[in-house]
C-alpha cells in the first residue's frame, strides 16, 4: 500500500502537457531528424539523400491499392464541359499526372460525360488534394484522374512562363471538349417540331352558315357480325396506263 501511495503522489506530481503541444514537440523531433546529416553520405542531410538518391527501378506509389480503403469518397458528375467539382475546387481529367488533351480525352468524356461517378481521394497536411482517382459509380476500374485545374494570370503582360503554358493547356482542352459536343450534335437526327398550338383563344365568336366539327362524347357502338356490310371487290381491268 506504501508503494501505490508513493505512486500515485508521483504521478499527481507529474506535469500536465496539453495534447497539441506533445504532437508539435513531436513534429519537431522528426523536422530536425530528417534535417540531420546522413550516417553515410555526411555532405547530405537524411531527406536530401531520401528524395535525391532513390533507386531508378523502384515501382510507383500503388493509389489503386489503397486509396479506395484510406481516403476519402465523393461521389459527383462529370459535366459535358468536362469538369469535376472536388473538395470546394475544380478538376479535369487526366492520366499518369497530366491532364489528357485530344483523342484521349474524348474516350474519357465518353465514358464519364454525364454519368454518376465515384472519386477517392487523398489530402496533404494543407488540406489540399493530394491525389484522386475517378471510378464509374458502383464499379472498381480506375478510369482516370482527376487533376486540379490550372489556373493563369489573365492579363497577358503579367504571365509567367508557367501562366502561358497552363493558358496552353486549357486552350487545347476546351478546343477538344468543343469538337465533341459537336460531334455528338452531328449524331443527333434532325427533328422536325410541329406547334399544334391553337391559334384562337376560343369559339365565342361564331359565323353562321359554316358547319363545325363537334367531337361526341358517346361511346363506340359495338356491332354484330351480322351488322356489318359485306365489302365486294371492285376489280378495274383497265391497264395501268389507261388508269394513269
Amino acid at each position: 500500500n506504501a508503494f501505490v501511495s508513493s505512486k500515485e503522489e508521483d504521478i499527481s506530481k507529474a506535469p500536465i502537457i496539453p495534447y497539441n503541444v506533445i504532437v508539435e514537440g513531436s513534429l519537431r523531433d522528426i523536422e530536425e531528424w530528417n534535417n540531420s546529416p546522413h550516417s553515410v553520405h555526411t555532405d547530405k542531410t537524411r531527406w536530401e539523400v531520401f528524395t535525391e538518391m532513390q533507386h531508378p527501378d523502384l515501382s510507383p506509389i500503388n493509389w489503386r491499392g489503397f486509396l479506395p480503403h484510406l481516403g476519402y469518397k465523393t461521389t459527383t458528375t462529370c459535366q459535358l464541359n468536362g469538369i469535376i467539382h472536388l473538395n470546394n475546387q475544380e478538376f479535369l481529367l487526366g492520366l499518369d499526372g497530366e491532364i489528357c488533351l485530344g483523342e484521349r480525352l474524348i474516350r474519357m468524356m465518353a465514358q464519364l460525360a454525364g454519368n454518376a461517378i465515384d472519386v477517392y481521394w487523398l489530402d496533404d497536411n494543407k488540406g489540399e488534394v493530394m491525389k484522386a482517382l475517378i471510378f464509374l459509380k458502383g464499379q472498381d476500374k480506375i478510369i482516370c484522374e482527376a487533376i486540379a485545374k490550372p489556373t493563369y494570370n489573365r492579363a497577358r503582360i503579367e504571365r509567367t512562363e508557367r501562366d502561358n503554358l497552363n493558358y496552353e493547356i486549357m486552350s487545347s482542352y476546351i478546343s477538344t471538349l468543343d469538337a465533341y459536343a459537336k460531334r455528338r450534335m452531328e449524331r443527333i437526327t434532325p427533328l422536325i417540331v410541329v406547334d399544334n398550338t391553337p391559334k384562337t383563344l376560343n369559339r365565342k365568336f361564331v359565323m353562321p352558315g359554316i358547319d363545325h366539327y363537334h367531337a361526341d362524347n358517346d361511346e363506340a357502338e359495338i356491332l354484330n357480325n351480322e351488322d356489318v356490310p359485306k365489302v365486294v371487290p371492285v376489280y378495274n381491268h383497265k391497264s395501268f396506263k389507261d388508269r394513269f
